[in-house]
């Protein structure tokens, strides 16, 4: 058996801060309409991120001084990668065959003994 999947997916991340303190999300979506048999994978998307950010800190007014600056101070670079790879398996959720029952049903509750009840009798 096979499965038509019409896939819709939508990735969100922090991606840092504005200058009046709001922060700033990335957005990415993806749609696709794909046709996979029962059990099998399909590797939907890939995303890769990457992100760079530069920090400088120190005393007010002496870091800006040219060249006598750099003494006080300190410049910060981070670097962040990330890879997010979307795959979906499809699993057939089928309804029971309408027949009759081969288990027999317990019935009962804690303060009354269980009996057992037998699928294949006619109801009483």
């Amino acid at each position: 058996d096979a499965v038509t999947l019409e896939v819709e997916a939508e990735y969100k991340v922090l991606a840092g801060t504005a200058l009046n303190g709001i922060p700033v999300i990335a957005n990415r979506t993806f749609q696709a309409v794909t046709r996979v048999k029962e059990g099998q994978w399909a590797i939907m998307s890939g995303l890769m991120r990457a992100s760079e950010a530069r920090t400088i800190t120190g005393l007010w007014g002496l870091a800006d001084i040219p060249y006598l600056g750099a003494l006080f101070r300190k410049t910060t670079k981070e670097r962040e990668d990330g890879r997010t790879l979307l795959v979906l398996k499809p699993t057939i959720v089928r309804k029971p065959t309408a027949g009759p029952l081969t288990d027999p049903v317990w019935v009962g509750t804690e303060t009354r003994p269980l009996t057992i009840v037998d699928p294949d009798s006619p109801p009483a």
